[in-house]
């Protein structure tokens, strides 16, 4: 599911008028009404900007590692081309790069999550993974839920031992450490 107004290039001609500093657009509403959801349904979240040397994005390392986490814990969202702010103001507690090649991305999410050898389950439905257009800029959002017991522990790289993360606090960490 896409959320946009994709094609319209120049938002002077369709008469859209520019969000202030104060002001928020449509599509940050509707991101922001996304993570509110997806929080309140107990998930936790983990923001990556998303970049390469051509500033096109990559799927970053620890994406996997989250995934893993996010399944064997409660479940969670990843947000692909999102940072946290600094300092994080109550107000907005994340800053938009976007993603300039996010279809791109949604395969590599894809071809990376049905490879047993990189992820021992892919828990996702094509619903799970969304695009958000905000500010002229593309977030990749990906609900990992958390995983039925008959599919744990999820773990990477083929290695059930070292391989499976669970959630701590903010932190992936070894399944086999536990939290705490």
């Amino acid at each position: 599911r896409v959320l946009s107004d994709r094609g319209r290039d120049d938002d002077e001609h369709y008469g859209i008028r520019k969000p202030s500093g104060i002001e928020k657009s449509e599509q940050r509403l509707k991101l922001e009404e996304h993570l509110s959801r997806s929080i309140g349904q107990g998930g936790d979240m983990q923001m990556y900007r998303v970049a390469a040397r051509d500033g096109g994005g990559k799927l970053p390392d620890k994406f996997t590692e989250t995934y893993s986490a996010f399944a064997n814990t409660r479940g969670g969202t990843i947000l692909l081309g999102v940072e946290e702010s600094s300092p994080m103001p109550p107000e907005d507690p994340y800053k938009v790069v976007g993603i300039r090649n996010a279809d791109e991305l949604v395969r590599e999410i894809w071809r990376v999550l049905n490879d047993p050898g990189k992820v021992s389950a892919n828990l996702l439905y094509e619903s799970d993974l969304s695009q958000y257009h905000v500010d002229r800029k593309t977030v990749v959002i990906v609900n990992v839920p958390k995983a039925r017991s008959d599919d744990q522990p999820v773990f990477i790289n083929g290695d059930r031992l070292v391989g499976a993360y669970c959630r701590d606090g903010r932190e992936n960490v070894p399944f086999a450490k536990g939290p705490g």
